[in-house]
């Protein structure tokens, strides 16, 4: 990201130093406090939306899993439930915000969402103190930016699953290791894993990018500690966590290569094959293989981890061989941390995308609101979509070209495109242009 202070901006001041900045201060100061005002608001939009929703089919799955925990217990719901495919901590924390619903009479919808919440507030905290040392216009800028992003809070408050729990631990486990806390870096990242597995993907471009193999054995070992409950499923019920978790595969729906796949089954049926049947199935290892690429790409770069996991999930969202609308919010915090303007974009694009799809799916005349998610997402919403994934591979293009320029052989790939520019009679012209205009 390129810092937009006013110290860097190279132009000289006639001013004294001291004025300038008590002009720039109430002003700076004022702009912060509606900034903050922003993501207050934004913070009180998710609990309406917390109050005045049901959520989407996910909930009273959720709510039916957590019945069968109470009555069958942790283990027995893995072998008789094939639909339970979540972390074994999940499971108890979803049983144990039951028995606090019943305990309170307090419906479990609320209760369920406030992890998430919680959650997003934690980013919050996380963005401001990662983007504090630019001043605290920046920090509030971001703040605001997450806390109002739509994304955020229709998934967040409306949808009814642990995503935004997910999201928010990747990114402390991305700060963390960019802060040299190796050993809490993987534990933490364990912690997103005890959520949702597919924080997976990013476990071998952080090894790859740790500083050295000791900080590479720390991070290594606090993940090992944190997967503990998962290990334990794979003991207690190998072949239904296998089944039920790791063998899962989303639903096809209209987003990136999948919609690119649907319109092609009628004109171009052997694409529409390729993309919906053969890729399907090896999707998650051409995800898996692209994001530790990029790792290696960024290490020579000296990437960072907070950008190297929000490339990690721009990967996955452009090239996932299935979608879940919920699956919108992974990258969320990731890319508010790395890049403020791609973080805007997604808010616009992603944003209008992710709560159409909920308004197109809302069930008339019922409240509190509720989304049933069936059938297929539209054409229209559909084309929206394709301009938020159009989006993400704009930004995973822009990544790759830095870490080409940025790693060892810059030198060499800048010379390339110099002499191209040449051969094809661009560079002398520009050279032309500027030799005019200072003369």
């Amino acid at each position: 990201m390129v810092a937009l202070n006013p110290a860097d901006s190279g132009e000289a001041s006639t001013d004294s130093p001291g004025s300038g900045v008590a002009a720039r201060a109430p002003a700076e100061r004022i702009a912060v406090s509606a900034l903050l005002a922003l993501a207050v608001a934004g913070i009180v939009a998710r609990l309406v939306v917390i109050w005045a929703s049901n959520g989407s089919n996910d909930m009273p799955t959720w709510t039916a899993f957590a019945q069968q925990l109470r009555d069958s217990g942790l283990w027995e719901t893995y072998r008789s439930n094939s639909e339970f495919n979540h972390p074994p901590l999940m499971g108890l924390m979803a049983r144990g915000l039951y028995a606090l619903a019943s305990a309170l009479d307090v419906p479990f919808r609320v209760l369920f969402k406030l992890p998430s919440l919680l959650s997003d507030l934690g980013v919050m905290a996380l963005l401001w103190t990662w983007f504090r040392p630019r001043g605290q216009l920046w920090a509030a800028a971001a703040v605001a930016l997450f806390s109002c992003n739509p994304v955020s809070i229709a998934i967040t408050s409306f949808h009814g699953n642990t995503d935004s729990l997910c999201a928010g631990l990747m990114l402390a486990a991305a700060i963390l290791h960019q802060r040299g806390r190796a050993f809490l870096a993987g534990l933490v990242l364990a912690a997103a894993v005890n959520v949702k597995l597919i924080p997976l993907i990013l476990l071998p471009g952080l090894l790859i990018l740790c500083s050295s193999w000791r900080a590479a054995l720390r991070l290594g070992l606090g993940f090992a500690l944190g997967v503990l409950p998962i290990a334990a499923a794979c003991i207690v019920v190998p072949e239904a966590f296998y089944q039920n978790a790791v063998r899962y595969g989303s639903h096809l729906n209209r987003w990136g290569l999948i919609t690119w796949g649907f319109e092609a089954r009628s004109d171009y049926p052997a694409l529409a094959k390729l993309i919906l049947v053969d890729y399907r199935h090896i999707g998650r290892f051409v995800v898996l293989g692209v994001v530790t690429l990029f790792a290696l790409l960024g290490r020579a770069a000296r990437f960072g981890a907070v950008r190297f996991g929000a490339i990690g999930f721009a990967v996955f969202l452009t090239l996932t061989p299935g979608f879940g609308i919920q699956y919108m919010v992974w990258i969320v915090p990731l890319l508010a941390a790395a890049s403020m303007r791609y973080s805007a974009w997604y808010a616009l694009l992603g944003g209008a995308y992710t709560v159409l799809v909920y308004y197109s799916y809302l069930v008339p005349g019922e409240w509190p609101l509720r989304s049933f998610h069936s059938p297929q997402i539209n054409h229209t919403n559909g084309l929206i979509g394709a301009h938020a994934w159009a989006l993400l591979a704009i930004f995973l293009s822009q990544q790759l070209l830095a870490a080409l320029r940025e790693g060892p052989h810059g030198a060499a790939i800048a010379g390339a495109q110099r002499a191209l520019a040449a051969r094809l009679g661009l560079e002398p012209a520009a050279q032309g242009t500027v030799a005019r205009s200072r003369s």
